[in-house]
């Protein structure tokens, strides 16, 4: 009797997960979460399609672009896969993303999704999880119920690093018959250890738009948060460092991954590369939209600020760098709790240079933030005259530090140009 209760709630729980990835992804759609462009999403069938060609799968698939900055690739569902703007932005080949592909169509093939949903269930992680978090941060706990915690949270970190092993070495045989180079597979893997790093080093030059002579940077600015905020979540004492650190578990993979290469390297793209570097831009710019759409705003800031050393003096990225800076002052004046919500108090993921605009953010005063602003559209090899987005920013930026002259200015300099009231924009 009790074994048939627990058979039903089993039922129950994976039909409510279901259920809830359903309304989820739904949910998404009406949100606009995906991306629409018909370059990048053609592009991004073509590979997927060449690698099921080389399949026996008869299923349907659907590939779906989630325009946001984290570099990432999913299988959501059987038969439905997600492709982040950040992992489109950050490969170089076509073999990078075919291997991408490859491995989240191993996992549909696989059932990983059912299986993980499964071994949910058995493990009941959500329920139990919480109720012994509760016991230990209450203190009232033993050593028992410490070490079955663990066990619960081991049980499916361990599954799922396997179900990650099984993709890769089905997802490179797969790969490897659409006749792509394996090194673009390893490299890859590389790509997701280091994705919040800038693409190509830059150093100091990436700070450059923000250092102005009426308004240098100084070196406090990007002091430190507390090291509070630098931690990463395995550092916590209820865990063995060496079983949830991400880096030895990406080396595994790609020492694994390396032990099934047969030496093949001829490598055959469906498309030129100067047509995927193109795909690629699209991306990178895509980027810092979804960055800046998600209230991501230190990472909106610092991919538009990589970009413009690359496409210096771009209207687009310094119009969004503008645009947080103007929203980032409203929301330090007005409501300064919410801070957090737009720029990120915990750091432990980020790269050195990603750090570094978000303590830029953090120590700057409010008034800096507005003087920032304004000398950032102020400087005519940053406005564009063509841009309304400029007109207003600087508008609002000459407003919120009260500069008069220079906001009644620009005001009838919009309206003389575009022939409306500049406050008829409508930006946020």
């Amino acid at each position: 009797m009790e074994d048939a209760l627990q058979r039903t709630a089993h039922k129950d729980f994976i039909r409510s997960v279901y259920r809830q990835r359903t309304n989820y992804l739904l949910d998404l759609v009406k949100q606009k979460v995906f991306l629409r462009n018909d370059s990048v999403e053609n592009y991004v069938n073509n590979v997927f399609n060449g690698l099921l060609a080389g399949t026996d799968d008869q299923s349907e698939y659907v590939v779906l672009i989630a325009r946001t900055q984290e570099a990432n690739a999913f299988c959501y569902a059987r038969g439905i896969i997600v492709v982040t703007v950040g992992l489109l932005g950050r490969i170089s080949t076509e073999g990078e993303l075919a291997f991408t592909l490859a491995h989240e169509l191993s996992h549909s093939q696989l059932d990983h999704v059912k299986s993980g949903v499964l071994t949910e269930a058995d493990l009941r992680l959500q329920k139990k999880s919480k109720e012994q978090l509760k016991q230990l941060l209450s203190g009232n706990v033993d050593l028992s119920q410490l070490q079955e915690f663990r066990q619960l949270v081991y049980g499916v970190r361990r599954h799922s690093r396997e179900r990650e092993l099984q993709a890769d070495s089905l997802g490179l045989a797969i790969f490897t018959d659409a006749r792509y180079d394996e090194s673009d597979a390893l490299a890859m893997l590389k790509v997701l250890e280091t994705w919040t790093e800038p693409k190509y080093k830059v150093g100091a030059e990436l700070l450059a738009p923000l250092d102005d002579d009426d308004f240098p940077l100084q070196d406090e600015y990007f002091n430190e948060q507390l090291s509070l905020y630098r931690r990463k979540a395995s550092s916590n004492f209820l865990f063995s460092l060496d079983s949830l650190q991400s880096h030895p578990e990406m080396k595994q993979r790609q020492t694994k991954l390396q032990s099934y290469f047969s030496g093949y390297f001829a490598n055959e793209p469906h498309h030129d590369q100067s047509f995927v570097n193109g795909i690629t831009t699209i991306a990178e710019f895509e980027t810092v939209e979804a960055a800046f759409r998600n209230r991501d705003y230190d990472w909106c800031v610092y991919h538009a600020l990589y970009l413009l050393t690359i496409y210096p003096n771009n209207s687009f990225l310094i119009s969004r760098i503008g645009a947080v800076l103007v929203k980032l002052y409203e929301v330090k004046n007005s409501t300064p709790d919410q801070f957090r919500f737009y720029v990120s108090r915990f750091t432990g993921n980020y790269s050195v240079e990603a750090r570094a605009i978000n303590n830029l953010l953090h120590n700057l005063t409010t008034k800096e933030i507005g003087e920032m602003a304004f000398f950032l559209l102020e400087n005519p090899a940053h406005f564009n005259p063509d841009d309304r987005s400029h007109y207003y920013l600087r508008w609002k930026a000459s407003t919120l530090t009260n500069r008069k002259a220079d906001r009644d200015e620009i005001r009838d300099a919009y309206k003389a140009r575009f022939g409306e009231n500049i406050t008829a924009y409508k930006m946020f």
